[in-house]
């Protein structure tokens, strides 16, 4: 398998982990304010899905955030995508009737109509990212190591003892760093052994 095979196979990940997203959302906001399903076994159905943070921002480190207009506004249109795909949902299979103001504002303007938690976090881990990619740049194979542990240790002390999280999940700039920097881990990784012989596969 080629190099840009597997960037190709990273993408579609990604594209699959929007999905993830967006699903969980339409679960929440969608399906359970109506109890048309019982919790119990949305909480089951929660289980395939719930990773779709993670994964996208795994990915982001994997390719690394290359801060820019161009990429900005890429994030701008995962949110109109994400928010077209909601109100078509909500109208269409959910009843839920939203205002033509809505449909007309919401797409395009992420951080006015609520873009969320996740938004809020991973705009400032762009604004951060060319510190992050300098960083990273610098470490060898054991400081990565230690770096992952040292993470761990702040994201564990700073989300779940002191409590200092942006939503019940744990969500943290801390917690995107951490998942960026296990991202970028697994490309340096990748690398590596794409070289190795037998390391082509």
């Amino acid at each position: 398998m080629t190099l840009q095979q597997r960037k190709s196979n990273i993408e579609l990940l990604r594209i699959i982990a929007m999905g993830m997203i967006v699903i969980y959302h339409i679960f929440i906001h969608g399906i359970a304010p109506t109890e048309i399903v019982p919790q119990t076994i949305l909480s089951i159905l929660y289980i395939p899905v719930i990773f779709g943070v993670n994964i996208f921002v795994i990915i982001s480190g994997y390719f690394g955030i290359r801060l820019s207009w161009k990429s900005f506004l890429s994030l701008m249109w995962i949110i109109a995508f994400y928010k077209l795909f909601h109100l078509c949902c909500d109208t269409f299979f959910l009843n839920i009737e939203h205002p033509i103001y809505e449909w007309i504002l919401k797409p395009f303007c992420g951080f006015v109509s609520g873009g969320g938690w996740f938004i809020d976090i991973y705009v400032l881990l762009m604004l951060i990212s060319p510190l992050l990619n300098k960083l990273l740049s610098t470490l060898n194979r054991h400081d990565y190591w230690a770096g992952l542990g040292i993470l761990l240790l702040f994201d564990i002390g700073y989300g779940f003892f002191l409590n200092r999280h942006f939503n019940a999940s744990g969500y943290s700039l801390l917690h995107f760093i951490l998942l960026y920097y296990i991202g970028n881990s697994l490309q340096k990784k990748h690398i590596i052994n794409l070289y190795k012989p037998g390391g082509g596969i």
